[in-house]
C-alpha cells in the first residue's frame, strides 16, 4: 500500500515556534519535549480533538500509580493510547503518571521530539526510543552512566537525588 504524498508531507511537518519554547535539554544532551507544549500544539492543529486519561492502577499506600492515556480525534475515533506508571517522589505520583501517559500518546501522534530541526541523537522521545513522557530515561533525566546528573522534576524515583544534582550509586536510572 503506498502512502499518498500529502499524508507523508503532514507526518514529517516542522515543529512550529511556539512550541520550541518547550524544549529542555535532558541528561545525555537529548531534547525533550514538555507535556503542556505537546497538548498546546495538538489543539492548534486539532481543536475538535480530545485527551481523556484513567486510572489503570492505583495503590496510595504505597505511592504508585498507572495511568492511561487515549488521543481522540473529533468522531471519537482512537488515535494512540499509552501508560505510564510513576512511585512517589516529590511531585504528586498520580500527576506525574497522567502527565507522562498524556505525553507518551501524542507523542505516538506525531508532537514530540521527533519533529522538527534535531538530529536523531538529541530526540529523547523519537520513535525509535523509549523515553517519552514520564516513563523513559530519556524523559527523567538518566542516562544510566554513574554519577550522571539528575534534572528533575522533582527527585528520582530511583535513587531520589534532587534536580541538579548526581545520581546515586546503583541508581536504575
Amino acid at each position: 500500500m503506498e502512502i499518498p504524498e500529502e499524508e507523508i508531507g503532514a507526518a514529517f511537518r516542522e515543529m512550529p515556534e511556539f512550541v520550541k519554547k518547550g524544549l529542555i535539554r535532558v541528561s545525555g544532551g537529548q531534547m525533550f519535549l514538555k507535556a503542556p507544549y505537546r497538548v498546546l500544539w495538538m489543539r492548534s492543529e486539532h481543536k475538535d480533538w480530545s485527551i481523556v486519561t484513567s486510572i489503570e492502577f492505583a495503590d496510595y499506600e504505597k505511592g504508585f500509580a498507572v495511568v492511561r492515556a487515549v488521543i481522540m480525534d473529533g468522531e471519537g475515533r482512537i488515535l494512540a493510547t499509552a501508560h505510564s506508571e510513576e512511585s512517589r517522589g516529590k511531585l504528586p505520583f498520580l500527576r506525574k503518571a497522567e502527565t507522562g501517559a498524556i505525553s507518551r500518546a501524542l507523542a505516538l501522534c506525531g508532537y514530540g521530539t521527533q519533529f522538527g530541526a534535531l538530529d536523531d541523537d538529541e530526540r529523547a522521545d523519537s520513535p525509535a526510543g523509549e523515553s517519552i513522557g514520564g516513563a523513559g530515561r530519556g524523559a527523567h533525566g538518566g542516562n544510566g552512566a554513574v554519577g550522571a546528573q539528575w534534572n528533575g522534576p522533582g527527585a528520582c524515583p530511583s535513587c531520589r537525588a534532587p534536580a541538579g544534582k548526581k545520581h546515586a550509586s546503583g541508581c536504575k536510572l
